[in-house]
């Protein structure tokens, strides 16, 4: 489950940001808030903490 959370949440950075280069900036801004979302719910799954301890955790590893 984690191994294709992280290459769903690599995989939607790209085209984020290709779709941010392109007319469709929209669209890119809006997988943009998903992408974000995704990827705190696999910071959470992988480190085995609850949403109270999130605030603690650095983001950049």
């Amino acid at each position: 489950m984690l191994r294709i959370m992280k290459w769903f949440v690599i995989t939607m950075a790209v085209v984020t940001a290709a779709l941010l280069m392109t007319n469709f900036a929209t669209v890119g801004i809006l997988f943009l808030a998903v992408d974000a979302l995704v990827a705190g719910v696999y910071t959470m799954l992988k480190s085995a903490c609850d949403r109270r301890q999130l605030h603690k955790m650095s983001m950049i590893r």
